[in-house]
């Protein structure tokens, strides 16, 4: 950032006061306000993290799992040599006090169950979505006076999808400046067609997904090894691949080689034990729960019909009740261990679900009637900050 702003007038008269205003002069405003010398890299630089000094308010410590963002009503000024994130990552909000701004995130946060933390003191936020775009943000108050009636905002993509990353940013940017938007609970998913597909062709998707994912696995890689689950997360998903694909391509995992690959998922979500990069197995966990998840979603225990081997239809029930202990253990895990995994017990609890709804032979009670309390932290939770989990939490509690 130069050293000095462009002048702007800030009488009432000019000033931005109505959203078609935001909506027409947002972009104009914030090129004559944000002005790096050089486009700054979208990966977060460690090396020029600005040094902020912490207001020392005791309303206000700060709190790494803190659900509630409450910031210091005089920010920090932008640092003199902190590169603000390139284009429409960094914007100005005017005429609204930080902890408005700050309040409008946090609903934001809640409505797109983003798993967040907050620093109060910092005024900084963080979070990870669903789909797994890690981000950041800052507020700050800029150097020059002329431009003191309001707050600048900083969003930068830490890691993920960019297209993901850039809807989320717009989700936010929308929310900071108070335009009302319907936020859609998970809005980089664009929902397929009801479409009717020939049987044929549903077993040839299936088929064609699954050995390029396994290989995948199979390999020594990492983001291999991530890329073979994603596959097979996508492929149970109904909104992506339709619901007949999803259905018979989760009976095929679950049935598969006399349930193997069920049991290598529920055995590598139950280990504590780090079997590569720390950051590596937190995702490839998430990505397991997810894909748990999505099988019994769009399965029910009469699809395993489609299964022409009948001791893999039995393996298929035994096995269950050791992934419903798993299942509750993850999210006991997940609520009483800082930093809490919101994604994971969403994950989970959405998998109970479903195995209550639709696979009666399986015994959901068996293991989470005595965890009441366990669910109920999960709700209360998610209440503040993740809405798809508080849903789930609540159809479950319910039923116990």
């Amino acid at each position: 950032m130069h050293s000095s702003l462009q002048h702007h007038n800030g009488n009432s008269e000019n000033t931005l006061t109505t959203r078609e205003e935001l909506r027409r002069e947002g972009p104009q405003l914030q090129a004559a306000i944000i002005a790096p010398t050089r486009s700054p890299s979208i990966i977060r630089d460690r090396h020029h993290e600005p040094k902020l000094l912490w207001n020392e308010s005791p309303s206000l410590k700060p709190s790494p799992c803190a659900t509630i963002w409450g910031v210091p009503e005089n920010l920090n000024v932008v640092p003199k040599h902190y590169q603000l994130a390139a284009g429409y990552c960094t914007f100005f909000v005017p005429n609204t006090r930080p902890n408005v701004i700050s309040k409008r995130i946090t609903i934001c946060m809640k409505k797109l169950s983003v798993e967040v933390n907050y620093d109060g003191p910092r005024a900084t936020f963080s979070g990870v979505n669903l789909n797994f775009v890690e981000f950041e943000g800052r507020l700050f108050r800029a150097p020059n006076k002329d431009y003191s009636h309001g707050v600048i905002v900083e969003v930068r993509r830490l890691d993920g999808c960019a297209l993901e990353f850039f809807r989320m940013r717009c989700a936010i940017t929308q929310s900071a400046q108070g335009i009302d938007e319907d936020l859609n609970d998970s809005p980089v998913i664009d929902l397929l067609p009801e479409t009717e597909l020939e049987e044929a062709e549903v077993k040839s998707i299936v088929n064609e997904t699954f050995p390029e994912s396994f290989n995948l696995l199979e390999s020594k890689e990492e983001g291999c090894q991530v890329h073979g689950v994603r596959g097979l997360v996508h492929v149970t998903d109904g909104s992506k691949s339709g619901k007949e694909v999803a259905r018979l391509a989760g009976v095929n995992l679950l049935t598969l080689n006399a349930c193997k690959l069920l049991m290598f998922f529920i055995a590598y979500i139950d280990s504590d034990r780090i079997c590569q990069s720390p950051k590596h197995d937190d995702l490839m966990k998430f990505l397991s729960l997810q894909l748990i998840s999505n099988i019994f979603q769009h399965t029910n225990e009469s699809d395993l019909r489609l299964c022409e081997d009948e001791e893999a239809k039995m393996a298929v029930i035994d096995r269950l009740d050791e992934l419903v202990r798993v299942l509750v253990e993850v999210v006991e895990k997940a609520v009483e261990k800082a930093p809490r995994k919101l994604h994971r017990c969403y994950f989970a609890i959405s998998a109970l679900n479903a195995l209550f709804d639709r696979w009666p032979s399986v015994n959901v009670l068996k293991h989470s009637r005595g965890k009441k309390h366990v669910f109920e932290t999960a709700k209360f939770l998610a209440g503040l900050s993740h809405s798809l989990l508080e849903s789930q939490a609540n159809i479950l509690v319910k039923r116990l």
